[in-house]
C-alpha cells in the first residue's frame, strides 16, 4: 500500500521529556568562565531560554543550544548552570531544540 501525505510518519520520536535523557552539562563548572557566569546569571530565565532557542542575545550571536541524543551539551552550558541555579527542570531542553529524525543523520555523526 502506497503512502500519502496524511499517514503518520514512519519513524516517529518519543515525546522530548516522556523517555529523552536528561540533560547534562559537558563542561565542570571549574571550567565555565567567571565573566560569563557573571553576565548570565544577571539575565532572567526568559532570557536564558530565548538565547538558548535562537542563539542571539539582542544583535549579539550567542549560539543556539547544542544537545547530543544522550541528552550531553555541547553548546550552552554556562546559560544551562544558570537556568539549573534557579530551579529550572533540564527535562524541559529537550523542547528548544529540533528532535533529530530517527532516519537522518544527526548532531552526533557531527562528533564521532
Amino acid at each position: 500500500m502506497g503512502s500519502s501525505s496524511t499517514d503518520p510518519p514512519s519513524d516517529p520520536l518519543p515525546p522530548p521529556t516522556a523517555s529523552w535523557p536528561t540533560p547534562h552539562r559537558l563542561h565542570p563548572d571549574s571550567t565555565l568562565s567567571a565573566a560569563s557566569l557573571a553576565f548570565w546569571r544577571k539575565q532572567s530565565v526568559a532570557v536564558i531560554l530565548a538565547s538558548l532557542k535562537t542563539g542571539r542575545l539582542g544583535t549579539r550571536e550567542v549560539g543556539t543550544l547544542m544537545l547530543k541524543a544522550d541528552g550531553t551539551i555541547m553548546n550552552g552550558n554556562t546559560r544551562v548552570t544558570c537556568l539549573e541555579e534557579n530551579g529550572y527542570d533540564l527535562n524541559k531542553l529537550w523542547e528548544l531544540v529540533e528532535p533529530p529524525k530517527a532516519s537522518s543523520p544527526w548532531f552526533d555523526d557531527f562528533f564521532e
